[in-house]
Parts: structure tokens; sequence; C-alpha cells
């Protein structure tokens, strides 16, 4: 409406961290640092409309903790599909930056008011989910007392595609409090809307699994609520004795054992 923009996910509590300069600067020790800070306080989310073109080892432990909490990380899967500067450089067209690039970490890229991928957004075999991050995007941060110029007109990219999926996986975990990130990872992923490019497909590295569509997430998340489905657990099918017992004229058993070889192949 061009006057704002709100969480996904209505009373939601945002604790909003600051670790680079309003040019778009910062240190790693800072986002390590505010990563655990946000573990601290409590989070049950953290999102990252960051990122840089390589690995580093104090950030990389600081997600690693937040795993180890069950904290879901979301990151910008960065602005790298039609540059070669700043975080892009030296890496390939595409490259989707880091934290994004992290295992488990949700890498979000950008679509446009056509529901297609744009053109600035990354991409690749580490990219998970896609939502939209241009058009007319307005910034609730600027005003005449905080003037500053990046953020005074339309936005784009992909640090504001992210929020909107950290915002769903807090709305989900409101449904779901003891979820568990892989758990809220799969909800969003496979309710994505496949679109027209994706021919179909499960995934490609220029969508990942697709447009965020929250409402079948939530949708599906209350219906495992209703359900009362626990995790399946694998079972021995027979006692220990019967699975040493083999005679040539047991048909089934042959069948069985045929089966049973395919799968373990």
């Amino acid at each position: 409406n061009t006057i704002g923009v709100t969480s996904v996910a209505r009373n939601t509590k945002i604790l909003p961290l600051q670790v680079m300069d309003d040019n778009g600067n910062g240190f790693s020790d800072d986002v390590a640092q505010s990563i655990i800070y946000a573990i601290d306080q409590g989070a049950d989310v953290i999102n990252m409309s960051l990122g840089t073109n390589g690995d580093d080892s104090q950030v990389r432990a600081a997600v690693d903790l937040a795993f180890a909490n069950n904290v879901v990380v979301v990151a910008a899967a960065g602005n790298c599909g039609n540059s070669s500067a700043g975080p892009c450089s030296g890496q390939v067209s595409g490259y989707v930056t880091f934290p994004a690039n992290y295992n488990r970490v949700i890498a979000v890229g950008a679509t446009d008011s056509s529901d297609n991928r744009a053109s600035f957004s990354s991409y690749g075999e580490r990219l998970d989910i896609m939502a939209p991050g241009s058009g007319t995007i307005r910034s609730t941060t600027w005003n005449n007392l905080n003037s500053v110029s990046a953020y005074a007109s339309s936005l784009y990219g992909t640090s504001y595609s992210a929020p909107i999926v950290a915002s769903s996986a807090a709305l989900i975990r409101s449904v779901r409090p003891d979820t568990s990130i892989d758990d809220v990872r799969a909800l969003l992923m496979a309710s994505t809307k496949k679109l027209s490019p994706m021919s179909g497909t499960f995934y490609s590295q220029t969508y990942g699994h697709g447009l965020l569509d929250i409402g079948k997430s939530v949708e599906i998340a209350s219906d495992l609520n209703t359900s009362g489905e626990s995790e399946p657990s694998l079972q021995q099918t027979g006692g220990p004795a019967a699975e040493h017992v083999y005679a040539s004229t047991n048909a089934e058993h042959i069948h069985a054992t045929t089966a049973n070889a395919k799968y373990l192949r």
C-alpha cells in the first residue's frame, strides 16, 4: 500500500540487531555476536539479510550454535544473478552468498511481480525457496530524521525476500511451538507453489523448491497437530530367529529377499 510493511506473523516479537553500518559494511565478529545474543535472548527464528563471498569460521560457529539450540536460521541468497561486485566478487554467476550457503540455513531468492526470478537474485544448488523481492517495496526505516539514501525509494533484493520467509517460519512455530528446525524447513519447502518456469519439477536451481505459500504451510502444520501423527520408526519384521531361517521352497521368503536386495542396492 506504499505506506510500509508488516510481519507475516502477527503478534511476533522482533529483536532488531544492527550489525552493519548504513552503507552496508560490517565485520564477521559483529554478525557472530549478534547471532549468539539472539540465541541467548530466546529467539526462535533468526533472519540475516546480509551476505559475503566466503565461509567465515566465526559466523559458521554461531550458526551451528543456533542449530544446536533449535533456532531456525533464514538468510538472503544474495544478489549475484547479474553482479560480480561486492559479496559476489570472484564467484560464479548466481553465487549463493554466506551465511545462506551454509547447510540447513534457509536460502531465500527473490521473485518479481510476475512470479519470475528477479534478474539480480542468486541461484544454484544451495537455493531453497523464493519469496517476493522486487517491485514497489517500501521501507519503514526511512524518514526525514533517518534519511539514509539507500532506503528513500522503492527497494529490491533478496534482503527483502528473506524476512518474509523468516516471518513465515515464526508463524509455523506459533502453530507448532515444539517443532524442529528440519520440520519447519520441510513445511516451508514442501508446500511451495511450483512456478511455470519449473516445468513441474520438484526442485530447480533457478527457483529452489518454488515460491513460498505460507497459507498451505500453515494448513499442513495445523493438520499435523490435529492428526496427532508421530515420527515413524523402523522396526524389524519377525523375530531374530525368523531372520536366519531360509528354505529354497519358501517362495514368499525368496520374493522378500529379492525385494530387499533391490532396496539395499
